[in-house]
């Protein structure tokens, strides 16, 4: 079971330079995605990241990341969105391994791997 605190954005866009999400591991601080982010949606997230490889969107319902993989299965494409991921919140791979990410690959992509969260490259085999 995951137990994330949910930033108190109240519906809000927050518009600082930082954003805080708080871990069972902890607090992770990161670069305010919200202002460069390609869609953003005031009180249910926004898509972050868009591009012909992956997206990765925030979901402020727990707090979570999605990282939606476009293309079939690959190391490098999975490395490549892992990497994309920790560049754009400007934090380690420590700390992206604290937060709750699900890294998976939708059924007409790849119907073998659909379904299964394959997690951030760096954090070993995900636990949910």
């Amino acid at each position: 079971m995951f137990l994330y605190s949910l930033p108190a954005f109240g519906g809000q866009t927050p518009t600082g330079n930082t954003i805080t999400i708080g871990t069972p591991q902890g607090s992770v601080i990161m670069k305010n995605f919200y202002k460069t982010a390609a869609i953003v949606s005031p009180g249910s997230g926004a898509l972050i990241v868009d591009n012909p490889a992956y997206d990765i969107s925030y979901y402020t319902g727990d707090s979570s990341f999605i990282i939606s993989l476009k293309q079939p299965l690959t190391m490098p494409t999975r490395a490549a969105a892992s990497e994309a991921f920790i560049q754009v919140l400007g934090i380690s791979e420590q700390d992206a391994c604290k937060l709750k990410v699900i890294l998976g690959v939708p059924i007409s992509v790849d119907p073998h791997y659909a379904g299964r969260d394959l997690g951030l490259s760096f954090c070993g085999i995900p636990t949910r």
